[in-house]
């Protein structure tokens, strides 16, 4: 393959947990007065960083405090977590990749503990040479952690790429110098994401076929 390293993004990527982040969103706006929102809503307004999206949906710090609302959400999220599933083929195909001799790892803005629990257990764990989250609730940038494993892989960018869900993740991609593929079955909806003009794959499940057939 062109590619011999794969970097994935978690939510919405390989796990689908739109459903339950709707429900969390809408668990803390409701009782504040706010417009609850619907999945197609979500997925137009959610954004990186993760202050704005608050911000957008009427969830102001001048009101609430960022670090209040990102503990609450942390607390309602954490458990919930683990009753969305492994996007529909994921696990396949991290078992395809990995038989075509693909260092995987993830690479999220989710806390590091909780990245290293859910890996574990949805039993794909061993799948990944890392598994890189932050240190922290925050949600902040990701790109130093991405940095870091290339440095560490001892790899070209040209031959790594980032597989994710959102405009961050592209933007992540970009600031690391590596490619990006994007799937629009997560927190991103498929317009907002053809903006960005990258390779769209409909599936996780078509990701093998679409990295297999791309010149090396």
């Amino acid at each position: 393959m062109k590619y011999t390293h794969i970097l994935w993004d978690w939510n919405g990527t390989l796990i689908d947990d739109l459903g339950v982040s709707v429900e969390v969103l809408n668990a803390m706006l409701s009782p504040r007065g706010l417009k609850t929102l619907t999945h197609e809503e979500y997925r137009e307004v959610f954004r990186f960083p993760i202050i704005d999206y608050y911000i957008a949906v009427g969830l102001t710090p001048e009101r609430w405090p960022y670090d209040d609302l990102a503990k609450e959400y942390w607390q309602l999220y954490d458990p919930a977590s683990r009753t969305a599933p492994l996007m529909a083929g994921a696990k396949e195909v991290l078992q395809q990749l990995k038989d075509l001799g693909a260092a995987q790892a993830i690479l999220s803005a989710s806390e590091q503990g909780h990245l290293k629990a859910v890996t574990k257990y949805f039993g794909i764990h061993g799948y990944f040479n890392d598994v890189l989250g932050l240190n922290s609730i925050h949600a902040h940038s990701k790109v130093e952690l991405g940095l870091d494993w290339i440095r560490r892989e001892g790899v070209a960018p040209e031959h790594v790429v980032l597989i994710g869900d959102t405009e961050h993740d592209a933007a992540v991609a970009k600031s690391m110098g590596i490619d990006c593929i994007l799937i629009p079955k997560g927190h991103y909806s498929r317009r907002r994401l053809e903006l960005l003009d990258l390779p769209i794959v409909e599936d996780i499940s078509l990701i093998p076929q679409f990295l297999s057939k791309l010149p090396e």
